[in-house]
């Protein structure tokens, strides 16, 4: 399986894995020129901004690793502009989803910030 296809099917599992958990899923892949929110969701009255890491092994490190101090950085701009697209004030949060492949796949949730 190829990074792409990988990452892929990670964010799908990751959505199953959200929804079973009571998130519900507002929109997938919000582009903006500072980069890419991979899901938003409503979760117990907040907005979650949630990246989603997947990694077949952890030869190089577990999945949420890969999220850098660069890349919360970018996440909560690309935020900023949702909010102020969509006209909202609420309370917000950040999230990773780690998903580390295998059988079966294991899914983990992290907070960021």
């Amino acid at each position: 399986m190829n990074s792409r296809s990988l990452g892929q099917a990670g964010e799908l599992l990751a959505i199953k894995f959200l929804q079973q958990h009571g998130y519900r899923i507002i929109q997938q892949n919000f582009k903006t020129r500072f980069g890419e929110i991979d899901i938003i969701a409503r979760h117990r009255r907040q907005l979650v901004f949630i990246e989603v890491k997947t990694r077949s092994s952890v030869e190089f490190g577990h999945p949420e690793e890969a999220v850098t101090e660069k890349k919360l950085l970018h996440l909560k701009r690309c935020a900023q502009v949702y909010l102020l697209q969509k006209r909202l004030d609420c309370t917000c949060r950040f999230e990773v989803l780690s998903v580390q492949w295998g059988s079966p796949p294991a899914c983990k949730l992290l907070p960021l910030d």
